[in-house]
């Protein structure tokens, strides 16, 4: 039992330490700023995990809206949390 307990905080340590070096929320929205070529004027940011082993992206949604509250332009970058790499989807 003793053991059982040492080893889940082992990886528990060693889960949230493999985080610690990871883009975080407001650097996934720079690096989503940049790949757009408009200002965004409403900004979302959402933490995705995919794959089997739940790697983590942040999908930042960026839009603009016209007088008439229409989308005008908008925007999905997928940004990997580790690599910092984007996937950019126009709406």
């Amino acid at each position: 039992m003793l053991l059982a307990v040492l080893l889940l905080a082992f990886l528990a340590t060693k889960t949230c330490a493999a985080r610690g070096d990871e883009i975080d929320f407001e650097e996934a929205e720079a690096i989503a700023r940049g790949e757009v070529d408009f200002e965004p004027e409403k900004v979302l940011v959402r933490a995705v995990q995919r794959g089997l082993d739940a790697h983590l992206y942040w999908a930042v949604s960026l839009s603009t809206v016209n007088a008439a509250g229409v989308t005008e332009d908008c925007a999905t970058v997928l940004v990997d949390a580790k690599t910092g790499t984007t996937e950019t989807q126009r709406c």
